[in-house]
């Protein structure tokens, strides 16, 4: 009982929303693709997975130094060569990221959300998030919402 092409034009739209969030946060400067061409690239980037999943865990330097088999002063230097971030920047980068979608998909107080992401300290958190998004995260789950 739908016309013909129904599911063609739902699927295009789709595609066009996804284009559409990807710039977004392109435009945010959330995600920069990797720079290719680092001696070790391959450790990088598996570096970097990681931490898009573990974001929420506490890391420090010499944890992550360890896990991709580099020296702390040689993995900072090649992973803001590979990446266009510092590696504490690009974690708090993705810990924004989860935050900004659960903002939009639950409704659990902000310190909880801050928490579940990786963050201790509220005040940090909201700062951060105004930095990087140019509102706090009540503003920001209220925008969600209207």
């Amino acid at each position: 009982d739908r016309p013909a092409g129904f599911a063609e034009a739902i699927a295009m739209q789709f595609k066009l929303f996804l284009i559409h969030c990807c710039r977004q946060v392109q435009g945010k400067g959330l995600i920069q693709p990797p720079r290719s061409s680092v001696p070790g690239d391959d450790r990088l980037e598996k570096l970097r997975r990681f931490l898009d999943k573990a974001y929420a865990q506490d890391h420090t330097l010499e944890s992550l130094a360890h896990r991709a088999g580099l020296s702390r002063t040689y993995l900072c230097r090649a992973f803001h060569r590979y990446t266009g971030k510092r590696v504490f920047d690009y974690l708090i980068d993705r810990r924004i990221q989860a935050a900004m979608l659960q903002l939009q998909n639950r409704d659990e107080k902000i310190l909880s959300i801050a928490l579940d992401c990786g963050f201790n300290n509220l005040p940090y958190f909201n700062r951060r998030f105004k930095q990087l998004i140019g509102q706090t995260p009540s503003e920001y789950r209220k925008g969600m919402t209207t």
